[in-house]
C-alpha cells in the first residue's frame, strides 16, 4: 500500500468533527504517516489534538469565528485551507501523496487504497448539481489526494485564484468546491492535468447507504444561526441513520471530550488565541 499523509483544518466549533476524523484515521488507516491539522481556532481544545502521536498542527493566525454553517468565520477557515496546503507544499519536502480532506470525515477503510500514482491530482465526482450562482457543480472538495508535488503547486495557485475571484464578485457562499469546479472547466486543467476521479458515495458517503463507502462525510446542510450542538448532532444522524457497519462513527468520539465541549459551547465561550505564528 501506498504511504501517504492527510489534511485538515479545524477551529473549536468543529472540534468533536475532528476528534472523530483522527481517531477513525488512526484505528483504519495504516499506511498514513500522520494527520496535519491546521489550526484555524482550535483554541482550548488545542492539547486533545496536539498530544496525539500521530497529528502534527500546523500553527495559523485564524481564531474562531463560527456562528454557524455557511458563516463568515466558517467561510475564512475554509478558504484558508488552500493556502495553508499550497504553503506546506511550497515550503516543504512532501515524499508522499498527501490527501486533503475535509474535517467534518469518519474514515473507515485505509485511504491507501484510494491513491493511483498515474494521475497527478484525484479529484471526487459528485451527482451535478446547479447552486445558486448558477455554477454547474459536478466535483467536490470534501476530499482531493496530491500525488505531483509541483503540478499540485500550479493546481492549487490556480484555484485559489478562482475562490478569490467569486470572494470579490460577492457569490454567495460557499467558495471553495464552485471554485474547484470552474477551475477543472479552463483550458488550463483540460490540457495540463493528468485528473483521476473518484466518486462520492463511494470515497466519502454523505448518505451512509453505501457499505463499502471508505469513509462518511457529515455535510452541512445546517442554517448560519443554528447552535454549536445542534448542528453537529444532526449532522451526525442524517448519515448514521442509514449506516449499517458493525463499528459505528460515534464509538470515535471521546465522550469526555465532547461533555467538555458541549459545556464550552453553552457557556458561549470564545477562542482566545495566542500570538500568531506562519505555518512553516
Amino acid at each position: 500500500m501506498e504511504n501517504y499523509n492527510i489534511f485538515t483544518v479545524a477551529n473549536a466549533s468543529y472540534a468533536p468533527f475532528l476528534d472523530i476524523l483522527v481517531s477513525s484515521v488512526t484505528d483504519s488507516c495504516h499506511s498514513a504517516g500522520g494527520i496535519l491539522v491546521a489550526d484555524v481556532g482550535l483554541g482550548p481544545f488545542l492539547p486533545h489534538f496536539s498530544s496525539r502521536a500521530n497529528v502534527a498542527i500546523i500553527p495559523t493566525s485564524i481564531t474562531d469565528n463560527f456562528s454557524g454553517a455557511h458563516s463568515s468565520g466558517w467561510a475564512i477557515a475554509t478558504r484558508q485551507k488552500t493556502k495553508i496546503f499550497l504553503n506546506l507544499l511550497e515550503n516543504r519536502q512532501v515524499d508522499h501523496p498527501l490527501i486533503m480532506i475535509d474535517n467534518d470525515v469518519c474514515v473507515l477503510r485505509d485511504l491507501a487504497c484510494l491513491i493511483d500514482l498515474q494521475y497527478d491530482i484525484q479529484i471526487t465526482k459528485r451527482p451535478k448539481i446547479i447552486n445558486a450562482a448558477g455554477i454547474e457543480l459536478t466535483e467536490i472538495a470534501s476530499m482531493v489526494i496530491f500525488n505531483d508535488r509541483d503540478i499540485s503547486i500550479q493546481f492549487l495557485r490556480k484555484w485559489i485564484e478562482q475562490i478569490d475571484i467569486l470572494a470579490a464578485k460577492g457569490v454567495k457562499l460557499p467558495h471553495e468546491t464552485p471554485a474547484l469546479n470552474l477551475l477543472m472547466r479552463t483550458s488550463w486543467a483540460s490540457s495540463s492535468l493528468n485528473v483521476g476521479f473518484l466518486e462520492e458515495e463511494h470515497v466519502c458517503s454523505t448518505t451512509g447507504f453505501n457499505p463499502d463507502a471508505f469513509a462518511l462525510h457529515f455535510k452541512s446542510f445546517g442554517k448560519t444561526g443554528d447552535n454549536k450542538i445542534d448542528n453537529f448532532e444532526l449532522r451526525l444522524k442524517k448519515v448514521v441513520k442509514n449506516f449499517n457497519r458493525p463499528r459505528k462513527p460515534l464509538e470515535y468520539l471521546t465522550p469526555d471530550f465532547y461533555q467538555e465541549w458541549c459545556a464550552w459551547c453553552a457557556s458561549g465561550a470564545s477562542v482566545t488565541h495566542q500570538k500568531s505564528r506562519e505555518a512553516p
